[in-house]
């Protein structure tokens, strides 16, 4: 008497394709998931002394030309500290984009070499200014932004920088932004 195993094992290997299958499900990138609300960020920084920034954040554009037929756009993100005990502020200027005022999610890598300011650079320049840390100001030497979420009047993302200020300190910045686009 032979019996049949055929049917239940087939069951058995189609269960086990589709746990696999729906085993990994993406996290949610949209903002309200873990982030900062809306026009606020999260931020640790790291070197002789380890601090906690919060406070308001906002994002715009500035657009250039040299000639009517050579525009160019970059994306400033501004971060102020609000009733916060270390008095802040931090900015960073993201390019990648010609002739739009717009940015796409990604990653912006922080850029060495920046001919001009706002014209022919891509990538990332920042400089951030911290009461508690002196009164020299750090620019950004490695790192990136990642810009995880766009809409219309709203970006967020992730911030993972080194900057350093000309005594040669260091400092580590991390953290999470939602930011409303300025008008």
């Amino acid at each position: 008497m032979k019996k049949k195993y055929s049917f239940p094992i087939g069951i058995a290997f189609l269960a086990a394709i589709f746990i696999l299958f729906t085993s990994y499900i993406p996290a949610d990138t949209h903002p309200e998931a873990n982030w900062p609300e809306l026009g606020k960020y999260e931020l640790s920084v790291k070197g002789d002394q380890e601090l906690n920034l919060q406070g308001r954040i906002f994002y715009d554009y500035l657009v250039g030309t040299d000639q009517p037929q050579d525009q160019f756009s970059t994306c400033r993100l501004q971060l102020r500290d609000e009733n916060n005990r270390i008095e802040h502020s931090l900015d960073f200027y993201i390019a990648d984009q010609k002739n739009i005022a717009t940015i796409k999610q990604g990653d912006y890598l922080i850029s060495k070499n920046i001919d001009g300011f706002f014209k022919d650079f891509k990538g990332v320049f920042g400089v951030a200014d911290i009461s508690e840390l002196g009164e020299l100001p750090f620019f950004t030497e490695k790192g990136k932004i990642t810009i995880s979420y766009t809409e219309d009047e709203s970006i967020a993302g992730i911030l993972q920088l080194i900057l350093s200020n000309n005594r040669g300190e260091t400092i580590e910045v991390e953290g999470k932004f939602f930011a409303p686009k300025d008008f």
